[in-house]
């Protein structure tokens, strides 16, 4: 079990304000606030807790190792959203707080030991599951086509839903809806060629996040004097947005 403090907030100055005082007033030159201040604004902080077992096999010919881990973050470093009527749309803070837990597990054996043949393999796998637990009273966090809200995935794909394409007019189609509830149930579905309706009919696509990702890797040394090592990597699950031009894709790994 243990505890690290993250600072990254893209900036080094979210505890400051900035000014332009470059501002033009009449034939004087003025200054506004560009960001707010935050003074109160410290290190996420992100508590962990591990456990797991490892195991030799056979004259340690076939090793096995599971871990299980869980994990907290609080004080999540996000734009505290404000009324733009304020003249700003929010300021660093921290906000929030969110969790993680999943399976890490590796299997590596020894195929062939021979004196002129040698093999092995290991296959690594790691599961992860990602929730945001609380975050501002304010509002969700929306940024382009990514979203951060309490029970979801957090940066979980929020866009619109594609609904084929009109066979008589080749104009795109998209889902769209009358509202939407606190649990995501959509109420009033239908299909429009209308993007300004679809846009404002978004959809929760899933997340970048894979429902399982590793690697499998192979050693080989021939005749004691010949080394090959191979390693591939794999993700199954998840999700990828993908422009291309003026159409928006949601492929499935």
């Amino acid at each position: 079990y243990g505890s690290q403090g993250n600072d990254d907030l893209g900036t080094y100055y979210a505890w400051q304000s900035f000014y332009d005082v470059t501002w033009p007033n009449a034939n004087n030159s003025g200054s506004v606030i560009t960001s707010l201040e935050n003074k109160a604004v410290t290190w996420e902080k992100k508590h962990t807790l591990n456990t797991g077992i490892d195991a030799s096999l056979f004259n340690s010919r076939l090793s096995v190792s599971a871990e299980y881990y869980y994990s907290k973050t609080t004080d999540l470093l996000l734009n505290y959203p404000m009324a733009i009527s304020t003249g700003f749309t929010g300021y660093s803070a921290n906000v929030g707080s969110m969790q993680n837990q999943g399976v890490e597990f590796m299997i590596r054996g020894t195929i062939f030991n021979n004196p002129n043949f040698y093999w092995d393999m290991s296959v690594m796998g790691a599961h992860n599951k990602n929730k945001v637990l609380s975050l501002t009273d304010e509002s969700d966090e929306i940024t382009g086509t990514f979203l951060i809200k309490e029970g979801l995935p957090i940066y979980t794909i929020y866009m619109a839903k594609s609904a084929g394409v009109d066979p008589q007019t080749g104009k795109q189609l998209y889902y769209a809806y009358e509202s939407m509830d606190d649990n995501g149930k959509i109420i009033g579905e239908y299909i429009t060629d209308d993007y300004t309706k679809a846009a404002n009919s978004r959809y929760y696509h899933g997340t970048r996040a894979p429902k399982i990702s590793g690697s499998v890797g192979m050693n080989f040394k021939l005749f004691k004097d010949i080394d090959l090592s191979v390693l591939t990597t794999y993700s199954l699950g998840g999700k990828v947005y993908e422009t291309i031009g003026t159409y928006d894709l949601i492929i499935n790994k």
